[in-house]
């Protein structure tokens, strides 16, 4: 049944190709996911642009868009964008946001977070440990929602809307 269930959040990205952006950039042999503990929580961890690092497993006790995103991904910046601009229709549901930028260090992903707005958690995967071990595909953007209880609801190698986001985590 377990392993049914990672097939089955694994085809969504098995059959959708994303972003220009950090798939032609880098050079990588991608891994199967590997940072999964039991319930499909998250973890793993990378530094984040305020010095202290992002300890996914933290992320456990509310909603969480946790985000994979390229640096010069004309996708992930439209995506990065409209969470932005649309934030206040998240706020009522506790969604936490994080984005990871993938093979981006620090001084990029400080510079990335600042040009768009961001007001969330940034950090970055330089060398890409992080996003070979979650994102099989790839590709940025490359989603993740995680529900309290419940673990990943959604793996998705793509941008999600904010109408999908708060599909996953209202709690109707």
């Amino acid at each position: 049944m377990a392993n049914l269930k990672r097939f089955l959040l694994l085809l969504p990205i098995l059959s959708f190709a994303a972003c220009e952006g950090l798939g032609s950039r880098l050079d990588t042999t991608l891994e199967k996911p590997t940072s999964h503990v039991e319930g499909l929580f998250l973890e793993g961890s990378a530094p984040a642009i305020e010095g202290e690092a992002i300890q996914l497993s933290s992320y456990s006790k509310a909603p969480l868009l946790l985000t994979f995103a390229g640096d010069t991904c004309s996708v992930c910046a439209e995506e990065t964008d409209n969470l932005v601009k649309n934030q206040s229709k998240l706020t009522p549901h506790n969604l936490q946001i994080v984005t990871i930028l993938a093979g981006a260090d620090a001084q990029i992903a400080k510079e990335w977070a600042q040009d768009h707005g961001v007001t969330w958690k940034v950090g970055f995967d330089e060398n890409i440990e992080l996003f070979k071990k979650n994102c099989p595909a790839g590709t940025t953007p490359c989603n993740f929602i995680q529900v309290p209880g419940k673990g990943v609801v959604l793996m998705r190698s793509g941008p999600i809307s904010i109408e999908e986001i708060i599909s996953y985590i209202s709690t109707k």
